[in-house]
């Protein structure tokens, strides 16, 4: 039986204006992290270009987690991460919670979690070299 709203603790607090930090254990099929101080999102055109790789290698948009570090990064760990696939594009400062960023476009197995670094989608979208190293290093990728 469902309890009613006003008996669910975090619910009262949330209806009551109350910041609640709850952990999130919905699981993805990739992690994409970016970095952009200008804006939450990605810029439109590298959205685009994000679209298109996912649907390349047979993944809807929505069903990933996209994930700009500039304004959150909730995770103090890889084992506290949404998914076991980590795509970074474009981030240059280090993050303690992740191995070495060399080199880029080769996945990276660390206790059990894969990582793969590469350039920003910016910069993808306007190298051929750059789209062509990645799209290697994906196009046989399974993200589950």
């Amino acid at each position: 039986m469902l309890k009613p709203i006003k008996d669910i603790d975090f619910l009262k607090q949330l209806l009551r204006g109350e910041v609640v930090a709850q952990k999130s254990y919905i699981r993805f099929p990739l992690l994409v992290l970016f970095e952009n101080g200008q804006g939450e999102n990605l810029p439109p055109k590298e959205e685009e270009l994000l679209e298109k790789i996912m649907n390349g290698i047979g993944l809807n948009i929505d069903v990933i987690k996209v994930l700009n570090i500039a304004y959150t990064f909730p995770y103090q760990s890889i084992v506290e991460l949404p998914s076991n696939s980590v795509i970074s594009f474009g981030i240059e400062r280090k993050l303690p919670q992740f191995p070495i960023y060399e080199p880029k476009y080769i996945w990276q197995n660390r206790a059990g979690y894969e990582f793969l670094f590469a350039d920003s989608l910016a910069d993808i979208a306007i190298k051929p070299e750059l789209k062509s190293a990645l799209w290697k290093s994906i196009k046989d990728k399974k993200l589950q």
